[in-house]
């Protein structure tokens, strides 16, 4: 799943809607090459440094994620800067996706407090972008883990923006031991100069993690991905006997 906010690739004219059409038609070329994979695109409202500056391009981007639902289009998101103002002030734009039954996730719980999560999970959402500052509320993680509330993990984002002092001190190995659903993600893979291979060998080589625990979570990745549930299946049905394979390794 490749998430991109429609709203910065207007400065030269490009409406919205026509960079979601140039992304899924990069999508349908992709998969048209690799027949085995399967490519979601989630659409990004934005939070920036002032809540006023954007506020028709974030409601024009839940319409368009409406209307591309189920074509490309699988989820919502809100991505951007976190701390200028409160993050509860969102509520309405995710309160007006899930009347139009919009799958959403949110970012939260990064920079900012454990609040952010609170305020996140109040959105109605059924993924939060980071959340590592979830390990700072016992509460709250025993929640997040009764309703499998998927948090999407990036390490060297979370270590390169200092919202974390290193790899070993990250609070991901802490969170998978206590049961939360828990995935590894490369944020932004051009600025952080990473892949997901590199990820992975973090996770293994500095914070704890074995090759069944990767699997693990790409089997929490897949039982929360927005696509459709036979999709699922399949890849599921593959990380299952990788694990089975892993035990018996």
């Amino acid at each position: 799943e490749i998430r991109f906010a429609p709203q910065l690739h207007t400065q030269k004219k490009l409406s919205q809607e026509e960079a979601i059409i140039a992304v899924l038609e990069g999508r349908k070329q992709a998969l048209e090459k690799y027949s085995e994979i399967k490519i979601g695109i989630i659409l990004c409202m934005m939070s920036l440094n002032s809540f006023d500056i954007n506020q028709q391009a974030n409601w024009q981007t839940i319409d368009l994620c409406h209307k591309y639902l189920d074509k490309g289009v699988v989820a919502l998101d809100l991505a951007g800067c976190e701390g200028f103002f409160p993050l509860s002030h969102f509520k309405p734009f995710f309160t007006y996706a899930k009347q139009l039954h919009i799958p959403c996730t949110c970012h939260a719980g990064d920079s900012q407090p454990v609040q952010t999560i609170y305020d996140a999970l109040s959105f109605g959402v059924q993924r939060i972008g980071h959340g590592h500052h979830l390990i700072d509320d016992l509460e709250l993680c025993q929640k997040i883990k009764k309703e499998k509330i998927l948090l999407e993990i990036c390490p060297t984002s979370n270590v390169q923006c200092q919202t974390v002092f290193s790899y070993q001190k990250h609070p991901l190995k802490k969170l998978y031991d206590l049961g939360i659903h828990v995935c590894v993600n490369t944020d932004n893979m051009t600025l952080a100069g990473v892949n997901l291979e590199d990820e992975y060998q973090h996770c293994m080589n500095e914070m704890g993690f074995t090759k069944k625990d990767i699997i693990q979570m790409n089997i929490y990745a897949i039982e929360a991905a927005f696509i459709k549930k036979d999709e699922k299946n399949i890849i599921l049905h593959d990380l299952l006997n990788a694990l089975k394979e892993e035990n018996y390794a």
